[in-house]
């Protein structure tokens, strides 16, 4: 870093000068007397070897943390290299300023110049070193420009120092004793400084050893059901825990068993039928059933085998407080701005929903609790994961299970396939230390080091498979086959497929594709540490922007129904979202103007009173990347309603009206499913296991217009009160208007409405007594003006 400091002893012991320091000293005024320093006595120095020490411990645990993977022990070095690193500050100071002073007044030379580099490079390092704590401290993550100074300058204080040290330690003496004395400087220094840097470093070994992580219990409640197979603990769910570990040994252990041959036909076979409801253990056991092996072949395979199914029961599960405490994310100062969208999100509730838990409810009672498991690897993972779904859990849910779809269940997500119904694959990332222990030391020093050591933070939960529509399809896709039904395979409700087969999808150029998260998590600006994105064309790692978690679509209801925290908000912006009044600028250049369902009118230019008049609706899906209305169409209802009124405001004619049940009478429009049993019978009460289709279905492709003909009478009515009131009350209702004359007008106008919850479904899955009813929203709208003209037409009278 530097020429090292030397103090003067009573007899100095000077290094020989080199032919060009004598030619220096030569033609310098003879007045000009050089101070002697002892060189020796300036390596024996207590404070030198404290010096280089402190250095080289920083060095080591830089280095590692750097360069080796995440661990407990690079942890408690980062606290360590934080801690040396600030209280060293002072003596290096001191250091540097008296080896300055002593060294300044010498001749300049590559000695002076390499340690004048690395006094800047410690100078530079202190400073982007200060600035990096203060932001782990205080701030929501370190800065890009800090962190890449501290991480250059701290190769090039190596690069600089080491050549500085190297110049000096193999610098020519020619004097014995002097060389002596040097090697015997040299060597108490290197002691001194692997004292110091070796001591720090045991005491940085002895806490990761001394380190207990908490310890979570990963094996299966007692009892619990594997109906489905040792290898599928969560079926009929295709969710997982990753196993790959307990697969691998168990694949080398039966390839040792095996022949090369045998071992050649099982490795190219190990692989589960996607169709076939098998594990991979299963299919090794099969492929091993069906060769040809020794007794002692059989044995080994079979201890094998039970080796891996005692992995799945003792390993396969996830603590629930390993996938719960989402609200931390918020609270540690650096989320808290996604965890406020998130928690009036229908994420957030996928396991809260009440129309979720009474059809669990009915699920458990008519087939059985294992076969909820179903449901729960979309709606409930976390009590899916702990094993909470099983017989004798009257709750089928587990501590922390009601955050639903929470932060860690999603960004623990490894793998995922498209075949829905949950088919993913988890695996519970590494924590930090003190992540998850009580008390508010714990957790500072913990998100500290999420801040100030973040690589393991951000690998962890940004996968490049987040920002895919492929990680959605895994849930926004469903089937039922036989092992739910005894049936076979139906299809449900399927955005991933709706959408990948739209205009918004394009397989060749997917530069004019709109994915799910760009409609559904539009950028926000924010003070987020998760803002900026550098795989996205369209984003920089610095555009101050982050992913929207609220997860905006279709449902107004349940948030404020649950009294969730920022639903009226969430219910309000929702509203403008089903009008299209929610702008996304990012995919403005790809995505098309207006309301996401267009709604508009062709009327006749004019009508006459008595004759037939025919409004035709006209309603194209515009924007959705998907069906609308989409996802569970049996209980889900959308209609067009048309009203027409005289210029007096009177109704002539009104279609689709709920009656005082909320029920819709005679809709000539209606969107919705009616989901059917084996025998053709309805099932109502979203009882998926008895389906096997729908003897009515009823939705817009992205892109597809809907046209729709009301046919109405032109009214033509007397105008004297006396001789209306005796009219029939349903001829009151159709023709109620004034005398058609010339001038009057016929004003036309025409909504569509949405229900997340229809009352007849409601009212099947609760019972009429308990009143439970959705709110609707009116998602987009038209008017028109016909024009009524009696050109010879007789009157009423």
């Amino acid at each position: 870093m530097f020429q090292l400091q030397q103090v003067r002893l009573s007899k100095p012991v000077e290094a020989t000068p080199s032919l060009a320091e004598r030619g220096h000293a030569a033609a310098r005024p003879k007045t000009a007397v050089r101070e002697k320093i002892d060189a020796p006595a300036e390596w024996r120095r207590p404070l030198t070897g404290a010096t280089l020490g402190l250095l080289l411990f920083e060095t080591i645990t830089g280095l590692a943390i750097y360069l080796l993977p995440f661990s407990v022990f690079n942890q408690f070095g980062v606290l360590l290299h934080t801690l040396v690193g600030l209280l060293m500050i002072v003596p290096i100071g001191v250091y540097l300023g008296q080896h300055w002073w002593r060294r300044f007044r010498g001749n300049f030379n590559h000695y002076q110049l390499l340690g004048y580099i690395s006094a800047a490079a410690v100078l530079i390092l202190t400073v982007s070193g200060a600035v990096l704590t203060w932001q782990a401290v205080f701030g929501i993550r370190i800065g890009y420009i800090w962190d890449l100074l501290h991480i250059i300058f701290s190769f090039a204080l190596v690069a600089f120092l080491g050549a500085h040290l190297a110049t000096l330690l193999w610098r020519r003496v020619n004097n014995d004793e002097n060389r002596r004395a040097l090697r015997a400087g040299h060597r108490v220094c290197l002691w001194k400084s692997l004292a110091w840097s070796g001591g720090l470093t045991l005491v940085c070994g002895a806490l990761a050893l001394g380190y207990v992580e908490d310890a979570f219990q990963s094996s299966f409640p007692e009892g619990y059901s594997f109906k489905y197979g040792d290898d599928r603990p969560f079926a009929p769910s295709l969710a997982r825990v990753d196993m790959s570990q307990a697969e691998s040994r168990m694949k080398a252990r039966i390839l040792q068993a095996l022949t090369p041959e045998q071992g050649r036909l099982f490795a190219e076979n190990l692989k589960p039928d996607p169709g076939k409801h098998v594990g991979v253990v299963t299919v090794a056991e099969r492929l091993c059933g069906a060769m040809p092996l020794t007794e002692s072949q059989k044995a080994q395979v079979r201890n094998a085998l039970e080796e891996a199914k005692a992995g799945f029961r003792e390993r396969g599960a996830i603590a629930s407080e390993q996938l719960a405490g989402s609200e931390g994310c918020g609270t540690s100062g650096c989320h808290s701005e996604i965890v406020r969208e998130w928690l009036p999100s229908a994420h957030r509730y996928a396991s809260m929903d009440f129309v979720f838990q009474k059809v669990q409810e009915n699920m458990a009672q008519e087939l059985a609790p294992e076969a909820t498991r179903y449901c729960a690897g979309c709606h409930d993972p976390i009590a899916l994961f702990s094993g909470a779904k099983n017989v004798g859990n009257l709750t089928l849910s587990a501590e922390g299970a009601d955050e639903g779809v929470s932060c860690l269940a999603c960004h623990s997500i490894v793998q995922t396939d498209v075949r829905g119904n949950g088919d993913y694959t988890v695996a519970v990332p590494q924590r930090y230390i003190f992540e998850r222990t009580e008390g508010p030391a714990a957790k500072g020093v913990s998100d500290f080091l999420i801040r100030a050591y973040p690589k393991q933070h951000v690998t962890s939960y940004m996968r490049p498979l987040y920002k895919t529509a492929e990680s959605c399809g895994a849930c926004h896709k469903q089937f039922v086959d036989e092992e739910l039904n005894d049936f076979g395979w139906v299809q449900g409700q399927n955005q991933y497929d709706s959408w990948r087969k739209s205009r918004w999808h394009n397989e060749t150029e997917d530069s004019k594709t709109v994915s799910c998260r760009e409609c559904h998590m539009p950028l926000l600006a924010g003070n987020e540490p998760a803002s900026g994105d550098k795989d996205d064309r369209y984003r920089h790692p610095r555009d101050g922007k982050h992913r929207s978690h609220r997860f905006l679509a279709a449902n107004q209801y349940i948030p404020r129904f649950l009294k969730l925290a920022g639903a009226e908000e969430q219910c309000a912006l929702t509203v403008k979202w089903l009008r299209g009044e929610y702008q996304v600028p990012e995919i403005a250049d790809r995505w098309t103007t207006g309301p996401v369902v267009r709604l508009a009118l062709n009327v006749p230019e004019q009508a006459r009173p008595g004759e037939e008049i025919g409004i035709q609706t006209i309603i194209t899906n515009n924007k959705a990347g998907h069906d609308f209305p989409t996802g569970p169409m049996d209980m889900i209802e959308g209609w067009v309603e048309v009203t027409v009124t005289d210029h007096a405001g009177n109704i002539v004619y009104a279609s689709a009206r709920p009656d005082e049940r909320d029920y819709l009478v005679n809709p000539q429009i209606v969107f919705k499913a009616e989901l059917i049993d084996r025998s053709g019978a309805l099932i109502g009460r979203h009882e998926l296991w008895h389906m096997v289709g729908a003897r009515f279905k009823r939705t817009l492709f992205p892109g597809v217009t809907d046209t729709t003909t009301f046919n109405l009478e032109c009214p033509s009515l007397p105008s004297d009160p006396s001789r209306r009131a005796r009219l029939s009350a349903e001829q009151q209702h159709a023709f109620a208007v004034p005398k058609a004359v010339e001038g009057n007008l016929l004003k036309v106008s025409a909504k569509v409405w949405y229900c997340k919850f229809s009352a007849p479904f409601l009212d099947r899955l609760f019972g009429e007594e308990a009143r439970m009813r959705s709110e609707v929203t009116d998602v987009a709208w038209a008017e028109a003006v016909i024009p009524v003209v009696q050109h010879g037409l007789a009157s009423a009278e």
